[in-house]
């Protein structure tokens, strides 16, 4: 929690981010002609004012904020996506809409919750309602 380290957090948060942002450019340039669907996804965002423990002396949105980019060139699916492109989202509904989209099966979304797990005690599940997520942050996020 301390600020030469939050500082030393960042600063390696933007050089991997801009490592992972270099090799994609490589990989997408490498791909084959054809129908594609590129998918995108962090599995939390970032944590320099995140306190795994003390929620409620946390930075919620920035941690519970997930990066999510999606392309692809399959008509079907840009349609099915476009109405969601602005919208909150949940990335387990993310997938079941696109696997309905690819398959003859119908996945229903699922209710959007996040959880918080503690790092002494995973066992220990803090339920964070919509309202504490984006709720602002005593520091910036």
């Amino acid at each position: 929690g301390s600020e030469p380290r939050r500082k030393e957090y960042k600063a390696g948060y933007v050089e991997k981010a801009r490592f992972v942002e270099s090799e994609l450019l490589k990989q997408l340039k490498a791909l084959p002609d054809g129908p594609i669907i590129v998918i995108l996804h962090g599995d939390h965002g970032p944590g320099a004012y995140f306190e795994q423990e003390e929620v409620e002396q946390s930075c919620a949105r920035e941690r519970m904020t997930t990066f999510l980019a999606i392309y692809s060139n399959v008509p079907e699916v840009r349609e099915v996506l476009k109405p969601h492109a602005n919208a909150p989202f949940n990335l387990a509904n993310i997938y079941r809409l696109l696997f309905s989209i690819l398959s003859d099966g119908e996945f229903e979304p699922l209710p959007s919750e996040s959880r918080l797990l503690s790092w002494y005690r995973p066992d220990k599940q803090i339920n964070l309602t919509l309202d504490r997520v984006k709720a602002s942050c005593s520091t910036p996020p």
